[in-house]
């Protein structure tokens, strides 16, 4: 699994030192591997399965002091948010996504509200931890920072821990690889985002929003 979030996430073009350090990492770990027919196969079964789960809150934890600038200030068209290039994992139990931050002294738990379309896909079934109700966005999720009516980053603070809320907006689905999944391709949408207003063929998010644009431009370097 490490393998594969490693192949999603440095695939943009980004010359921050991040970036540069995940496309070192990715030549070690996966030897110029970028397992394009099992990235597929896995953003297609998240993508089917996320239409079967129930609509829940879900959360996150991250063992930060400090939120990443992208989630802190707006960009030209207001928004606040970023394009997760890998799998999202999430959990439905707020103590179970805090239980990876434990001896932190500030804890950052994201909570993600899912909609009537844009949900992830329920795991507990396939989990070894069932019991920590997890779930998975698709890779290209976009994960929009809400705003208080202040038209500030609505957040709240509970004790030690810090509580973001988030919306997920999933991507346009991607065409699978030729000779991969061959009864899915004629139906699949190119492997880039869809034109600027065009709606998710499997009832997703739009993609033409600003910040599906900016991971475009990391990514397709356009």
């Amino acid at each position: 699994a490490d393998k594969y979030q490693i192949a999603l996430r440095s695939s943009t073009r980004s010359d921050a030192s991040q970036a540069v350090a995940l496309r070192a990492q990715f030549q070690d770990l996966c030897l110029g591997n970028t397992y394009v027919h099992t990235l597929h196969a896995l953003d297609r079964s998240l993508r089917k399965l996320r239409h079967l789960s129930r609509s829940t809150r879900l959360y996150r934890c991250l063992s930060a002091a400090q939120l990443p600038e992208e989630f802190v200030s707006a960009d030209t068209s207001g928004i606040r948010g970023v394009v997760e290039l890998g799998v999202t994992s999430l959990t439905a139990k707020p103590e179970a996504a805090l239980q990876h931050a434990d001896g932190t002294p500030l804890k950052l738990l994201f909570e993600v509200e899912q909609g009537l379309v844009d949900r992830a896909a329920e795991l507990a079934w396939l989990s070894m931890y069932p019991w920590e109700e997890e779930f998975a966005l698709p890779p290209l999720t976009a994960l929009e920072a809400l705003q208080g009516a202040d038209g500030s980053l609505r957040k709240t603070a509970v004790g030690d821990v810090a509580i973001v809320h988030l919306r997920p907006s999933v991507s346009a689905p991607h065409a699978a690889p030729h000779g991969a999944m061959e009864s899915t391709v004629e139906t699949a949408t190119p492997l880039s985002p869809a034109p600027a207003g065009e709606a998710d063929s499997e009832g997703g998010g739009l993609t033409n929003l600003p910040i599906f644009d900016r991971a475009r431009r990391e990514v397709f370097g356009r």
